[in-house]
């Protein structure tokens, strides 16, 4: 390089290492993001009203004026999830991206240790009033149908190490009879008739239309109380329902 010449760091132009091909770069002034594609499921989340249904029921509330809106941070964690974030200070790479951001309609992306603040006032009651309200509200979304649902139940634990809430000691496959958190997840699905199930599926019972689904076993225990599981609520049929 001659003593004169302008010094370029960046050229206008550079030729591919393992071919002759020729690339042009071009600089911008815009926004850019490698999370375009999340905009398809950011458009679903507002067509179903995701973020309105968090806010109306979130149990936790902030007073401080320089606060980041509750139901904004546990949307926004969700959305960090999604994109790959596998530990809380992954959520921070986020905090850069002005495109995400405009995207979810937040002027800041909560950091790792906002989320956390947040996720430690989810003691189990709050947990509750959270989620079997959303719950409640996917079930209400769900359209009517002349052969009905199939609702697969099953059970596992959740290992814990350590004295979290609502931890027993009981079956773990991995570290017997040590503190685990015990969970029946549940699984709403519709199964085609095929000529081998008719019904839509092979182990289920039919439940008469009008009548209403009971789980009468209360799984979680901690204390002297009891959980109250969304399983123990009464789930109307509106017409057979495979259980």
């Amino acid at each position: 390089m001659e003593p004169n010449e302008r010094d370029k760091s960046v050229p206008n132009e550079i030729q591919a290492l393992l071919s002759d091909e020729r690339l042009i770069l071009r600089e911008t002034q815009r926004s850019v993001t490698p999370f375009g594609g999340v905009a398809v499921f950011i458009a679903y989340l507002r067509k179903i009203d995701l973020a309105g249904k968090v806010d109306e029921h979130m149990p936790v509330r902030w007073r401080s004026p320089n606060q980041i809106d509750p139901a904004a941070t546990f949307t926004s964690f969700l959305i960090a999830v999604l994109l790959g974030a596998k530990r809380f200070a992954h959520a921070n790479c986020l905090r850069g991206d002005q495109v995400l951001h405009a995207m979810l309609g937040v002027k800041r992306f909560p950091s790792d240790d906002t989320i956390r603040n947040l996720l430690r006032r989810f003691t189990m009651g709050n947990v509750e009033r959270l989620f079997a309200l959303l719950f409640e509200w996917q079930m209400e979304r769900l359209p009517g149908r002349d052969e009905g649902y199939s609702l697969d139940l099953d059970s596992t634990v959740f290992e814990r190490n350590g004295r979290q809430e609502g931890v027993l000691k009981g079956y773990n496959p991995h570290k017997h009879w040590r503190p685990s958190h015990p969970i029946i997840p549940c699984w709403l699905f519709y199964q085609k008739p095929t000529s081998s199930s008719p019904a839509g599926s092979a182990a289920v019972t039919a439940v008469p239309a009008g009548e209403s689904l009971h789980c009468s076993k209360r799984p979680w225990r901690y204390g002297d109380s009891v959980r109250r599981s969304v399983l123990s609520e009464p789930i109307p049929v509106s017409s057979t329902t495979h259980c």
